[in-house]
């Protein structure tokens, strides 16, 4: 039943402009004749008291139709995807709103995608993941503020408890078995008997394996921008869904303690490491106990990026290029840190710094704190002012004089200029023999 004094929270969590935005569209909907509510995690969040910046609204009505009556009245713009009947309105005013129809869903196979249906809202809500989102909050004027509660989502909250809605959820999508994992975690609330038992046996029965490589990626994406700890990753890896995934996907050993230090270099950045992606920096971590051909084999399952699969290549990279040299105990010059670690991204470091002994560690940083985005004074035109003709040599002087910037050999511009003219003089001589 409508539970107005517990929703009323909403309001304390929401902004002016979001609470405006929602009268608005409840005001759009009243005209339309149609009920219009708030969904999901903005109503979780209100009740636990944290805020939300998703704003998921369902009508009883065309999705996309009432997007567009908004975007007309309250001027924006709307992204439509008519496969599910859901859309984007984007407001002028900054506010983002997915809009669906609300609906039934039926799959036709585990890892489908399903076939929607316009249905009522209690249906819609029924469908859903885990009672703890399955909750609505009226926007339409009249009854403004009301829960809709039909799985008992807010004794779950109270309560501490995951819980599915139904026997089938994650054989209808099993890509909640991942989800479950991310919100056990970030709640710290636990798994009633039934869903841990429904988990334990959709991995079992390999149903994560049916789902499409872009879904599985979206969701490890979500697990790993989560600021929480190695919990999640470990229990998907202790409940086999990692294998699922890949066969051959174990994450590395001492895999907290590793995580615990990369969460310290990402939280306290140095140079250019404030540039790294922390999901990405994670998944790399994560996949870094792999071999070559295997980390392939997941990124191709995965159906990941060109950006995600630099930065995995990169760490195999730095094991054949850079390792040895910046590991070794002999004194080597700053100019030579430089060039063996300019070429790798932020990620990839920050990963090789979680997990390096001192010499490696002491190198890292002094590249990040102190040698990355040295450059000369002079410029090419500058060289070329002085005498250095443009081609091959200009750009081997340009770089010569780097590495002295960088070794301390020059300090000045005019210590660059005498430098340069050296170089100059050299070369002439080497012309004229």
């Amino acid at each position: 039943m409508p539970d107005r004094d517990e929703a009323r929270a909403l309001t304390g969590t929401l902004t002016s402009e979001t609470l405006e935005t929602l009268r608005d569209l409840g005001r759009i909907a009243d005209a339309r004749g149609v009920g219009a509510f708030v969904v999901g995690g903005v109503v979780r969040d209100a009740i636990l008291e944290r805020t939300c910046e998703d704003l998921d609204v369902v009508v009883e009505d065309d999705a996309i139709e009432f997007a567009e009556a908004a975007a007309r009245e309250l001027g924006g713009h709307v992204k439509r995807y008519d496969r599910f009947g859901t859309a984007i309105l984007l407001l002028k005013h900054g506010v983002k709103v997915d809009v669906a129809t609300s609906r039934s869903e039926l799959y036709s196979r585990p890892g489908a995608l399903p076939d929607v249906a316009p249905d009522p809202i209690e249906m819609d809500l029924r469908r859903r993941d885990f009672t703890l989102n399955a909750m609505a909050v009226r926007i339409n004027r009249d009854g403004f503020g009301e829960l809709l509660d039909p799985t008992a989502g807010r004794e779950d909250l109270a309560a501490g408890v995951l819980r599915v809605i139904h026997k089938r959820s994650f054989e209808d999508d099993p890509t909640r078995v991942l989800r479950c994992i991310r919100f056990s975690a970030r709640f710290s609330f636990t798994l009633d008997p039934l869903t841990e038992a429904l988990l334990r046996s959709a991995v079992e029965r390999d149903l994560v394996s049916t789902v499409s490589g872009e879904r599985i990626m979206n969701e490890i994406r979500l697990i790993l921008s989560e600021d929480e700890d190695w919990s999640p990753l470990n229990q998907l890896d202790s409940l086999g869904a990692l294998a699922s995934i890949h066969s051959n996907w174990r994450l590395p050993e001492n895999g907290a303690r590793l995580f615990s230090k990369l969460q310290t270099i990402l939280e306290n950045p140095l140079g250019s490491m404030g540039s790294a992606t922390p999901w990405r920096a994670r998944f790399l971590l994560a996949v870094s106990a792999l071999p070559p051909c295997d980390t392939r084999a997941l990124l191709d399952r995965l159906r990941s990026g060109t950006a995600l699969r630099n930065i995995v290549d990169g760490l195999a990279r730095f094991d054949v290029e850079a390792r040895e040299l910046l590991e070794s105990e002999s004194e080597i010059p700053r100019s030579d840190i430089h060039d063996a670690l300019a070429a790798f991204h932020s990620e990839t470091l920050a990963v090789v710094l979680a997990s390096s002994g001192p010499v490696l560690s002491e190198r890292i940083t002094l590249y990040l704190s102190e040698l990355d985005g040295v450059r000369p004074i002079l410029s090419g035109a500058d060289l070329v002012a002085l005498g250095l003709e443009e081609g091959t040599v200009l750009g081997q002087t340009l770089a010569d004089l780097q590495r002295a910037r960088l070794d301390g050999i020059v300090t000045s511009e005019a210590e660059e200029r005498e430098f340069v003219r050296k170089a100059i003089r050299d070369l002439d001589v080497e012309n004229k023999r």
